[in-house]
């Protein structure tokens, strides 16, 4: 395959390309195998973020309930202490 002389001022460099490709069909694989993979670790950093966000409020909300409870024993221990 040949690219035309007329389109492309780049004619050399492109049909040296198109010849190492098609000799090398690997490289091709390669590359499709990589593209998937990377669109694959966009997904999965989408969701790990996600799931990080969500383990970041769920460790806030337990240590606020924590600290309530901690509050109203202290309260309680103070009641006992004024009588």
């Amino acid at each position: 395959m040949r690219v035309a002389k007329a389109h492309n001022p780049n004619y050399k460099q492109m049909n040296m390309l198109l010849l190492l490709l098609s000799q090398k069909p690997e490289i091709g694989l390669l590359s499709s195998i990589c593209v998937t993979l990377v669109s694959i670790i966009q997904n999965l950093t989408i969701w790990l973020q996600l799931l990080g966000i969500l383990l970041g409020v769920g460790v806030a909300v337990l240590t606020i309930i924590a600290k309530l409870l901690e509050i109203k024993k202290l309260r309680k221990q103070n009641e006992k202490n004024r009588k």
